[in-house]
């Protein structure tokens, strides 16, 4: 498993929502209807854009820095309310099968001024008009902002239980590619923001009071409801007061950052700085689901401000919390994997270029059970990963790829040359001499390729990652010579004994210089040994500074195999890295990674 995480709220607004039960529907509320329709009045307190620009902008509260959202990040296009009885059942809207009022069938006004006070970025004003089934008016609503982006909202009657503990999606965030043929992203998905409060989860809405005979009383006595994203954000710079230098030359590499990570021979008397040169960073081991609604810890006394290292962890006069479980991966039967990608995804750029990812916690019995603060780089947390391959420069200040690659434990510049120590390592096979039949000849490194395909065995036999192993060329039949010391050969199961032996000592190959990079996600808490240090919560955004990069990295052999991060053992590489938690909250953060531990 992998282990990092970042605090940061996306600023939301709407409607004080009501205390509900962990486990159980709705208890409290209810009131009565007027005769035909009823009138709430509903103030949305959104994650809106601050003024009228499209950049993010910071600002200080309550000891922390937080961040309005862009245009796309706060916009909202529809809201779908869905209503329910005091005992979480749906309230049926009159003439159909559902809960749930759409906000188009009503008239909305928008006030984009932001309420820093309370880190609110925006606000949506809509006058509801319902007509239940019945006299008795709803006790409680949830808002759903921009529901057309989920793939799984069905046009039924939820239950309160149903949206607050059961419902998930995969789509949280539109993706589209704009007229430059980048990424663009909007139709955020945002929902009630949950907290704790007196020992109680607050989630629905209370509508209690508010449901008037005419829309003016309704204006009198609005309900508030506060909204964030479900999504996360992460962005990544470089430090460039660090060694970090921009290219500048002609050439696909142009623009690109590149860093002094270490030192290479080649050959016997001239030795090399290497660089790693950026191709672009990206996000691993993501979760690619979330639940609607927040789900937080309030029937144990796991979370607290001790266990989560973080003072306050929930704080209803913000409306908000700053931890979340995230949905469990499955990767048995294949319901919610790890979401990985391959080296050649990694391209996003260092500046302001966004990503957006679903929460990923552990468990507090994960975080115990496994020590994941003494080893944050081996479990299923996100990260951020970053692509680069290796070169050197020679003395017209040309660039080459330092495919550099390790083999029996040895350093070796060049994939070829690993091949030529292989085959002098295994000189008892032997070869016929494709220009006379009738003579042999030494295997060579031109019989011997890469492969990443196991052979059958146990697992110990198995490659990992960021190794490969050299096997012979299809059609190459090698020999051994005879025990007998006749000098004549033999060719019985030598291709599988030579395979085999082969097998036993696997090849690290950085190709073409491919490497990656990696870090756990910080995020509030200070202390490794406290279960908020590392994650990814809903509604933060983290800002993520690399500092500096040193050592090979992980070793890529082929660009479209889908990367699980992982460290080689033996291999000395480091990351540090900066990373700032907002929210849409900015929280300060340092980490050194050692890749070693």
């Amino acid at each position: 498993m992998k282990f990092f995480r970042l605090y940061s709220l996306a600023l939301a607004g709407a409607l004080m929502l009501g205390a509900c039960s962990s486990s159980d529907d709705l208890k409290d509320g209810g009131a009565t209807a007027n005769e035909g329709k009823s009138y709430i009045a509903v103030n949305i307190k959104s994650v809106g854009t601050a003024g009228a620009g499209t950049r993010a902008e910071d600002y200080p509260q309550g000891g922390g820095t937080y961040e309005d959202g862009t245009a796309n990040e706060g916009t909202i296009s529809a809201v779908r309310f869905f209503f329910f009885n005091s005992d979480g059942s749906p309230y049926i809207m009159k003439g159909t099968e559902v809960n749930y009022k759409d906000l188009g069938d009503s008239p909305v006004t928008s006030d984009k001024k932001n309420d820093h006070l309370l880190t609110i970025e925006g606000k949506t004003t809509a006058m509801l008009v319902i007509e239940g089934e019945t006299k008795t008016a709803p006790a409680y609503m949830i808002a759903v902002v921009n529901p057309g982006t989920l793939t799984n909202l069905k046009d039924i009657a939820y239950r309160e239980s149903q949206l607050r503990d059961e419902f998930t999606d995969k789509s949280f965030v539109k993706i589209t590619t704009n007229s430059t043929g980048n990424k663009q992203y909007d139709g955020f998905v945002m929902s009630n923001s949950v907290y704790a409060e007196n020992g109680a989860r607050v989630c629905a809405s209370s509508v209690s009071g508010h449901v008037e005979a005419n829309s003016d009383a309704a204006t009198k006595n609005s309900v508030d409801i506060y909204v964030e994203r479900v999504v996360a954000k992460a962005t990544t710079n470089v430090n460039t007061d660090k060694g970090w230098e921009q290219i500048t030359s002609a050439g696909a590499d142009n623009g690109k950052y590149k860093i002094k990570v270490g030192k290479i021979n080649i050959d016997a008397e001239h030795e090399k700085d290497v660089y790693a040169v950026v191709q672009g960073w990206g996000l691993a081991d993501e979760n690619k689901s979330a639940e609607l609604e927040k789900q937080i810890d309030i029937t144990s006394n796991n979370w607290t401000s001790t266990t989560l290292g973080i003072d306050p962890w929930t704080t209803p006069d913000y409306h908000r919390c700053f931890w979340s479980a995230s949905v469990p991966f499955t990767p048995s039967s294949g319901t919610n994997p790890i979401l990985n990608h391959a080296f050649s995804a990694f391209t996003t750029p260092f500046g302001t270029t966004p990503l957006y990812t679903c929460p990923n916690t552990l468990s507090y019995e994960e975080f115990k059970a496994s020590n994941n603060y003494e080893k944050p780089y081996d479990n299923t947390l996100t990260k951020v990963l970053v692509a680069a391959k290796l070169v050197y420069y020679d003395d017209d200040n040309n660039s080459h790829s330092a495919d550099i690659c390790k083999y029996r434990g040895i350093q070796i510049l060049g994939a070829d040359n690993v091949l030529k120590q292989v085959a002098k390592d295994h000189s008892e096979y032997w070869t016929v001499d494709p220009t006379n039949p009738s003579k042999h000849v030494l295997l060579a490194h031109t019989d011997l390729e890469y492969t990443r395909i196991n052979l059958t065995g146990s697992e110990t036999d198995q490659l990992k990652s960021y190794e490969v192993r050299p096997v012979l060329k299809a059609g190459v039949k090698v020999y051994k010579k005879k025990s007998d010391g006749s000098g004549s050969f033999e060719t019985t199961d030598s291709n599988d004994e030579l395979n085999n032996s082969l097998a036993q000592s696997p090849v690290q190959v950085r190709k073409d210089g491919m490497t990656y990079y990696f870090t756990p996600i910080r995020h509030l808490a200070q202390n490794k040994t406290e279960m908020g240090y590392y994650g990814v919560v809903r509604n933060h955004s983290y800002r993520i500074t690399i500092n500096t990069i040193s050592g090979f990295g992980t070793p890529v052999y082929d660009p479209d195999e889908i990367i699980d991060p992982v460290i080689p053992k033996d291999t000395e590489t480091y990351l540090a890295a900066r990373i700032n938690v907002l929210s849409w909250r900015v929280v300060p953060s340092s980490v050194d990674l050692d890749a070693t531990k």
